[in-house]
């Protein structure tokens, strides 16, 4: 969907874990999502119809009642576990979607609002720096009425400011408000931009919350805020060649499942074992549509190095240097291969979602069934940048 994404993207390339399941309790979705298309698995109403049910649930945890105008619920799960709090990356991730949706008339709900509330509440913690425990623009999360998370938490999270001040860069780049965006959003994205100068070299927490260190996901980050204007400062075929290097696809129906990385032991409520998460599977989906598009965009791709695995996977006759020329035979039999893998991750997570749509943060790797944080926020924004990435392809 766009640069922010596609580095979550590279870090589940780089570090994912495949899941073949333990059981065959896979608890299955009744509608049919399938097509007659002998390209796509799956049918343009479908696809359409995911992405406003999921919209639907992800805004249910937009300014819920009693909460601070701007704030966005990690999830609506308050005990086992305790995920109402609004944390920088999640919520910008998730207003990256939103704004995108906006930008594209994709949704049909006028989604500007809240953008404005988002902004508004992030300006507010802004000024909370002095009262958090780290003192810095990387506090990771906050309470629902925008007060400063005071017990111990894995902090400093230096992605959360840059994510944030991308996020408000896009917001300007769409608006024709002038004074809006020189009065309120430059000030918040200088105030962010110079804090990942200062401390892009110094340690902080990952992503996950885990590890305390220097992180690539949190580099690649801060390098795009520091490039932009100058393109994506990625390379997505690169991330092509790794997520090969350490993947495989199932030849099922269904893709094989994702989750963050071969050590994880987090099971949702403690510690035992990793599982699937719905944001990592539907970022494999985002990952092959990602390709596609720049495949199209630039008229082909050639074979090299990087790329070779990832595109021998999907047309066993390739060689190194071939030329596939978009509208030819050839590219369009790899347009196909491509298109049918990358649909299986989006079937994978229909599998797994209740009747009514809900994408919870894990689901269990021996029976299939959710855990973890009820309607993550997060899943539903991820879910949606797959749908939304696929129905551009095709």
């Amino acid at each position: 969907m766009t640069s922010l994404f596609f580095i979550l993207l590279l870090v589940v390339a780089l570090y994912h874990t495949s899941f073949a399941f333990e059981s065959s309790q896979t608890p299955l979705h009744l509608s049919s999502p399938f097509t007659q298309c002998p390209t796509s698995l799956l049918s343009r109403p479908w696809v359409a119809q995911q992405q406003d049910q999921s919209l639907d649930s992800l805004l249910q945890n937009v300014n819920p009642p009693g909460t601070k105008r701007g704030f966005i619920a990690a999830s609506p799960c308050k005990v086992h576990p305790d995920y109402f709090y609004t944390w920088t990356r999640d919520s910008s991730l998730v207003t990256l979607v939103l704004a995108t949706l906006q930008q594209n008339n994709s949704s049909g709900i006028d989604l500007m609002p809240i953008l404005y509330d988002y902004v508004d509440f992030q300006v507010d913690i802004q000024r909370l720096t002095a009262d958090t425990p780290c003192q810095c623009l990387g506090e990771p999360k906050f309470n629902a009425d925008g007060s400063v998370f005071t017990k111990d938490w894995g902090r400093p999270q230096n992605d959360g400011p840059a994510e944030r001040a991308l996020i408000m860069i896009k917001f300007a780049t769409h608006l024709a408000d002038g004074e809006y965006i020189t009065k309120t959003l430059k000030p918040a994205i200088y105030l962010d931009l110079d804090y990942v100068v200062e401390t892009w070299t110094s340690p902080c927490f990952d992503l996950w919350e885990e590890i305390n260190g220097i992180h690539f996901y949190t580099l690649m980050l801060m390098t795009l805020l520091k490039r932009k204007g100058k393109g994506d400062g990625l390379c997505l075929l690169t991330a092509m060649g790794f997520t090969f290097q350490t993947g495989r696809i199932s030849p099922s129906q269904h893709g094989i499942a994702m989750g963050r990385y071969p050590e994880d032991i987090y099971d949702g409520y403690g510690h035992s074992r990793g599982n699937p998460w719905f944001l990592a599977t539907a970022a494999m989906t985002e990952l092959y549509y990602h390709a596609l598009l720049e495949w199209e965009r630039q008229g082909g791709v050639e074979v090299t190095a990087i790329n070779y695995d990832f595109i021998h996977h999907l047309d066993a006759t390739t060689t190194m240097g071939h030329v596939y020329t978009v509208g030819q035979p050839d590219f369009l039999r790899l347009r196909h291969a491509l298109i049918q893998h990358a649909d299986r991750f989006l079937l994978t997570i229909h599998a797994h979602q209740t009747d009514e749509g809900a994408l919870s943060e894990q689901f269990n790797r021996r029976t299939g069934f959710q855990q973890g944080a009820l309607h993550l926020t997060w899943s539903y924004a991820s879910y949606i940048a797959a749908l939304h990435l696929k129905s551009l392809a095709c």
